[in-house]
């Protein structure tokens, strides 16, 4: 499937050395994504995935946000199938293949193209994650950030009337336990930088307050450290280490990603998230920004 240009200038692939970056470049719209967006993320991750040259993939944004999550849009875009159509069955007929086609099938295959990446994936936070975005985030290898007080994962959910998506169920119990993990997903709460480095989810942050690096500066700073790390290091041996470790989740987080996707379909035809977006998109729902 082809996509729109605006889609593909807006997030962006090259290459350096060995490894392939992939730069979100909408930091107007603190780089919320829609569902094509997140279609040339996958695109880009199998181009890295097929590249022999490749054993890194690093995701950098800009702006001040990395990236939060869903485009508001999508509820009224669900709204406007739910009000256009006045006999029920047509209505929900319209809405489920809908869904199927976008939010079950884009879901499931993004978690899937992130747990199948057979590269070192990178994650390089210069600010907040939110949604769908924090969760492919957990399913990185590597997370890096810039600054910890500019960065926190937000895992709104609930508040959308939504489910865990994105494997969270599995993902943020592994990394974060159980207790986090729980306030995260039920009660949506933020989880700001310095528990995320606590935790053991954050590797390391570039920026202190003597040496505040911009975000240009920090992505740049985050591909001369990987290719720094990745030095002397053999290709076919890090690919196999990562699919045994791998091995030892992937049947959680496949089954969880199936059961997520399906319960989330069976929320949107609720009518709930989609009336919980449109309230977000005209600013009548508090959220947890």
């Amino acid at each position: 499937m082809s996509l729109p240009q605006s889609i593909i200038e807006e997030i962006t692939y090259n290459t350096d050395g060995s490894v392939a970056i992939i730069k979100f470049n909408r930091p107007s719209k603190l780089n919320a994504f829609g569902q094509n967006h997140y279609r040339r993320i996958m695109d880009l991750l199998n181009l890295a995935e097929n590249d022999p040259n490749i054993i890194a993939t690093i995701l950098v944004s800009s702006g001040k946000f990395f990236s939060a999550g869903a485009d508001t849009s999508i509820g009224s875009f669900i709204a406007s199938i739910q009000q256009s159509e006045t006999d029920e069955l047509s209505k929900r007929g319209k809405l489920e293949s809908f869904l199927k086609e976008t939010f079950l099938a884009n879901n499931t295959m993004m978690v899937d193209a992130f747990t199948r990446h057979s590269k070192i994936l990178v994650a390089a936070l210069n600010g907040p994650v939110i949604g769908l975005s924090a969760a492919l985030v957990m399913l990185c290898d590597i997370i890096l950030t810039n600054d910890l007080d500019d960065v926190y994962m937000l895992f709104p959910f609930a508040t959308l009337g939504l489910v865990s998506e994105g494997a969270t169920s599995v993902t943020l119990f592994q990394r974060l336990g159980v207790t986090r993990a729980n306030e995260a997903l039920l009660l949506s709460r933020r989880i700001p930088g310095r528990e995320l480095k606590e935790a053991g989810v954050v590797v390391t942050s570039f920026s202190n307050d003597k040496n505040k690096l911009g975000t240009e500066e920090f992505n740049e700073a985050v591909i001369n450290n990987m290719k720094s790390r990745l030095q002397g290091l053999n290709f076919d041996s890090i690919k196999l280490i990562k699919k045994l470790i791998g091995d030892n989740w992937r049947q959680k987080i496949d089954s969880s990603n199936i059961n997520e996707g399906v319960e989330g379909l069976r929320r949107f035809l609720t009518g709930i998230p989609g009336e919980k977006f449109q309230q977000l998109a005209k600013r009548q729902l508090k959220h947890k920004l």
